[in-house]
């Protein structure tokens, strides 16, 4: 017992010193179990015991990133409502799919996006013809290459009234969710002065709003610097260069130009979650059962489920969230599909120790 507490307080301590990237070393280390290791991180008796601010934040960055225009990708419109210019309030769904198909988990997000008074626009690099959902005002098939903000730039080349609306919301298929009622968080958000908002921030590497989940305002869509960052959006197929010049990006050149951004969850709101008050990362990931259960937060990660990220303590994810609202047999159908059977790979490996 002694030289196990003793390793417990050695690895928090490297842990405490050098955050995120020390974990992705030492999860790669044979002698260190994954599981223990993402525990150290995120131990469930501990977060009873943790105090976080639940209150979220609104700032103004000062960085910029310079972007450049670009040739737009190429789409076709498969569907669109004789109505779509009416509406005041829009959202725009980024879908990819392995076997070209809306997955149900994906038509639930929709339906309480659009129960919330915008109207959904899917864009979909995966499909060759309409899906029939009238949950979907408009349809768009993207044909080049690319991740999200393509398919988002795809949007606003072939709705330039986009940039006309009161509001317009970014998502993506990446996330399981509502996990809780989305309204209590929009409402929150819409009583902060900002200029436009994300469900949380991440400081890997650099301080930015992460973007599968973004509002913004007739103050920044109706901006010229906001119309000249989707012209420099281009089909690069790196995800690391995506999240480079785009998601990070976004957040530095809307910063640079004085638009107030608001955040549901940041880091700030757990800096005592760290020894000697040191921030996490992203939250997102390090913590996500605190943000299910303490916060009501939204929405879960894909990616934290299927286990691609060892610093995570996923098992008994399905416990956890059959806390929540959401119908955790849309996570478990689509799961079958794609072929992965829900058990996180390093509870696989500890079970063969």
């Amino acid at each position: 017992m002694r030289s196990l507490s003793l390793r417990k307080k050695i690895l928090l301590r490297i842990v405490a010193r050098v955050p995120h990237c020390c974990c992705r070393v030492l999860a790669h280390v044979p002698s260190v179990r994954r599981a223990a290791l993402s525990r150290l991180l995120e131990d469930p008796v501990l977060d009873d015991r943790l105090i976080v601010d639940m209150e979220p934040r609104t700032h103004v960055w000062r960085d910029s990133l310079a972007l450049f225009p670009v040739a737009a990708p190429e789409s076709r419109v498969l569907h669109e409502e004789a109505d779509l210019r009416t509406h005041r309030r829009y959202a725009v769904l980024a879908h990819w799919d392995p076997q070209h198909i809306v997955d149900p988990y994906v038509l639930y997000l929709a339906h309480a996006i659009r129960d919330l008074g915008y109207a959904v626009i899917l864009v979909s690099d995966s499909l060759d013809r309409a899906t029939g959902e009238d949950v979907f005002a408009a349809e768009l098939r993207r044909i080049s290459p690319g991740y999200d903000f393509a398919s988002w730039r795809v949007a606003f080349e072939n709705y330039g009234f986009l940039f006309d609306a009161d509001e317009v919301l970014l998502l993506n298929d990446s996330i399981f969710g509502p996990l809780w009622p989305l309204e209590p968080v929009h409402a929150r958000m819409n009583a902060l002065p900002c200029d436009w908002w994300g469900l949380s921030e991440s400081e890997d590497p650099f301080p930015h709003t992460q973007s599968y989940y973004l509002v913004f305002r007739q103050t920044v869509l109706g901006s010229t610097l906001f119309r000249n960052f989707w012209q420099a959006v281009d089909s690069e197929t790196d995800h690391d260069i995506v999240v480079m010049k785009y998601e990070e990006g976004l957040s530095h050149q809307l910063h640079n130009g004085v638009f107030r951004v608001g955040a549901y969850v940041s880091p700030a709101q757990f800096a005592s979650m760290r020894p000697r008050k040191r921030r996490p990362y992203t939250p997102l990931y390090m913590y996500w059962r605190t943000l299910v259960r303490r916060f009501r937060f939204p929405i879960i990660k894909r990616d934290i489920i299927m286990g691609k990220h060892p610093w995570n303590h996923i098992q008994g994810w399905r416990t956890e969230l059959a806390k929540t609202e959401y119908p955790v047999a849309l996570i478990d159908a689509y799961f079958r599909r794609i072929g992965h059977d829900g058990t996180p790979p390093a509870h696989k490996r500890d079970n063969a120790s």
